[in-house]
């Protein structure tokens, strides 16, 4: 069975390539894509266009990384690969410890130990539900963290099939000594979205038009500039901590200084770029890191529910719902502004090679459950605590204030705790099982 995957995944990456060839030279013959960039302008009202006459082509679409959490409860696993360890601290895991076809190392992201298999890691720790069971940390556990990286994801993930791409995921966790993966709930917790344009050099990127110009869910910019050369090499939307963050960056300098850059080289020419290694062309990356569980996006949330379709919403709510670059002007209300010109040709690129004005735009449930766990009493007690020692030292008393009295303080102050609880009661009821599409 396992040779019969294989052959027909080997089968589906062709036709999936012929296809994606055959898209791109149409796609030459039909169009000569002019860019048009905004010129700074005086006059706000009316801003001016000026062609660079930028060739801008597609280069890559897809995946980038995929970051799976496993709900597995059991310590087995770390047993197993942590056997002859003595500790987290054991120098032998700065340099990689082998096993096998594989490399254990030190941890990362909370967990203990890391175990690699090319690009591929395995993030593992004893911190596990079977171990937490009947203490006050019980419901915390860890699981397994799977990192899985782009060459894997060339070779061996399907994305159009779930059937596919979980045999793929769950022939790679057997190899990491994971028995009956499948019996296990498995989390996407982040994906990264990808798209190179060929053509578009990062220092014909306005940076004020970026600035002003941008409409989202996050409006933080970070810019920064390559160290040699002085000259800007990308910006970051958003924060690590969002639902979404949004970067672009100068792929080919990254990919040079990662030292995988003749990798990349193979993967743009696979997908149809007619380019060389002596002549390279500027390649900028739009790249959107999201995370499905954590921010509740339906129907994407665990690999069971994955779908291609599914994978489509969300890069139309990434560019659609969550940000996109517009033509600013001073007096005419955000929700009026022109799409800019670049933005437009990101979305026709997409609309081209994943087809995803066919789908709708993915959505988030919102739903809130009260749970009142052993981390929110401890921070409840620990402000109610504070409050009491507070006012006892503002008084010059050498033991902390009652309870009451403190609540009758803070009551004198502000507003009745009851009026307050009855407002909070009020938001959270409307929480419990409200459904959005527009959050950050």
């Amino acid at each position: 069975m396992s040779v019969f995957r294989t052959i027909v995944s080997e089968i589906r990456t062709h036709v999936h390539y012929l296809r994606r060839r055959a898209v791109f030279y149409e796609h030459r013959r039909s169009r000569n894509i002019k860019e048009v960039y905004m010129e700074n302008s005086t006059d706000a009202d009316n801003p001016r266009t000026v062609s660079r006459g930028l060739n801008l082509q597609p280069a890559f679409l897809g995946v980038d990384s995929l970051y799976l959490v496993i709900e597995y409860p059991s310590t087995d696993v770390f047993e197993y690969w942590s056997a002859g360890i003595r500790d987290s601290h054991d120098s032998r895991l700065h340099q990689g410890i082998p096993a096998g076809d594989m490399l254990i190392q030190t941890g990362a992201h909370g967990y203990k130990l890391c175990v690699r298999s090319g690009d591929n890691r395995l993030y593992i720790t004893d911190r596990v539900e079977d171990v937490l069971h009947d203490t006050p940390q019980a419901g915390q556990g860890m699981g397994m963290l799977l990192q899985l990286g782009t060459m894997w994801l060339r070779q061996n993930a399907d994305f159009t099939s779930y059937e596919a791409l979980s045999a793929s995921v769950f022939a790679l966790l057997r190899g990491y000594k994971i028995k009956e993966p499948d019996r296990y709930h498995i989390r996407i917790n982040r994906i990264d979205i990808a798209l190179d344009i060929l053509g578009l050099p990062m220092n014909e990127i306005s940076i004020d038009e970026w600035r002003r110009g941008w409409i989202g869910r996050a409006s933080g910019k970070y810019f920064y500039d390559d160290n040699t050369t002085g000259n800007l090499s990308g910006f970051v939307i958003g924060t690590s901590k969002g639902a979404v963050r949004f970067k672009v960056y100068d792929k080919l300098l990254e990919s040079k200084k990662t030292n995988d850059w003749l990798f990349w080289l193979s993967v743009w020419r696979q997908e149809g770029a007619n380019i060389y290694e002596a002549d390279v062309p500027a390649i900028v990356r739009f790249e959107w890191t999201i995370k499905p569980h954590n921010a509740k996006f339906l129907g994407m949330r665990y690999l069971k529910d994955y779908t291609f379709d599914g994978l489509k919403e969300l890069v139309n709510y990434v560019t659609q719902k969550w940000g996109r670059l517009c033509i600013a002007q001073a007096t005419v209300p955000k929700s009026r502004w022109v799409i800019h010109p670049l933005w437009q040709k990101i979305r026709r690129m997409m609309v081209e090679e994943w087809d995803i004005d066919h789908v709708g735009i993915a959505k988030r449930n919102y739903h809130i459950e009260p749970d009142i766990n052993p981390s929110y009493l401890n921070a409840a007690t620990g402000w109610i605590g504070g409050l009491m020692a507070r006012i006892a030292l503002s008084r010059g008393e050498n033991t902390p204030v009652d309870v009451y009295e403190a609540i009758h303080i803070a009551q004198s102050e502000t507003k009745p705790i009851k009026e307050k609880a009855q407002e909070r009661f009020d938001v959270l009821s409307r929480l419990v099982t409200k459904v959005v599409d527009d959050e950050q």
